[in-house]
């Protein structure tokens, strides 16, 4: 089963990148230590803070200033 995706997340949900990175090198350490850990696969959705905020509807911080 999957969770929310893209859009649907609300943008309070998303992680920072050095959180983001620190989880999947976390998952990378237990992974070592077990790979039976994760059968399938496992998958990181990205977006950039213009991107958030086009899904919003709200313009771009760049726009604004």
């Amino acid at each position: 089963m999957s969770g929310l995706f893209g859009q649907e997340l609300p943008a309070g949900r998303w992680l920072s990148f050095a959180d983001a990175a620190e989880a999947w090198l976390g998952f990378r350490r237990l992974y070592e230590r077990s790979p039976d850990l994760a059968v399938g696969w496992l998958d990181f959705h990205v977006t950039t803070a213009a991107g958030l905020a086009a899904a919003a509807g709200n313009p771009p911080l760049a726009a604004i200033r």
